[in-house]
C-alpha cells in the first residue's frame, strides 16, 4: 500500500497523482483537517488518499525498506532519472535561497551521502549535505547547478508545482 498526503494548498499535484494511481486505489481522495500547528496554532486541511495493498508494490518495499527502516538501494544510480527526481522534489522539495532542498530527514547519513555522489555522477549536480539541529540531513543543490536541475526536472513539474522551480 502506497499512502499519499498533500495540504489543501497543493489540492491540484495531489488529485495528478490521484488519477496515476486511481486504478490501484479503492476509493477517491479524502480531505480532513490536522492537528493544531503547534507553532501557530492553525489548523489546515490536507487531502489523503492510498493504494490497495498489491503484490506489484512488493518489489519497491523491499527495495526502499529493510527492517522496517527506510533505506536507499545499493542501485539508486540505475533507478534514479529525472521524472522520479522530479517527484521527490515535488513531494519532499524546496526552493531554499538561490538553491534546492531535497528531505531526506528519515535516511541515515550514509545513505544521504550515495544520493549526493549519484546526483553528481549521474547529472552533474552540486550538492552539500544540510543538517538541522534536530539531526535530519537533507541534501541541498547548490546555485551553481539550478540551471542544470531545472533543465532535468521541469518539463516533469505537475504545473502547481512549477513555483518551487522559480529563481
Amino acid at each position: 500500500m502506497l499512502r499519499f498526503e498533500q495540504g489543501k494548498i497543493h489540492e491540484e499535484y495531489i488529485l495528478h497523482l490521484y488519477k496515476l494511481f486511481e486504478d490501484f486505489c479503492r476509493s477517491e481522495p479524502k480531505y480532513s483537517n490536522r492537528k493544531p500547528d503547534f507553532r501557530t496554532n492553525n489548523v489546515y486541511t490536507r487531502i489523503t488518499f492510498q493504494t490497495r495493498s498489491l503484490p506489484c508494490f512488493n518489489e519497491f518495499h523491499q527495495l526502499y525498506f529493510k527492517d522496517g527502516k527506510k533505506v536507499i538501494p545499493s542501485n539508486i544510480e540505475e533507478l534514479l532519472t529525472p521524472v522520479p527526481l522530479a517527484y521527490w522534489a515535488m513531494d519532499d522539495g524546496a526552493k531554499l535561497s538561490s538553491g534546492f532542498l531535497l528531505c531526506t530527514h528519515s535516511f541515515l547519513l550514509s545513505d544521504v551521502e550515495l544520493l549526493t555522489k549519484v546526483l553528481k555522477s549521474k547529472f552533474d549536480l552540486d550538492t552539500s549535505v544540510y543538517t538541522n539541529k534536530k539531526g535530519h540531513s537533507s541534501i541541498y543543490i547548490k546555485t551553481s547547478s539550478m540551471d542544470k536541475f531545472r533543465e532535468l526536472v521541469s518539463k516533469h513539474f505537475h504545473v502547481s508545482m512549477k513555483y518551487k522551480l522559480e529563481p
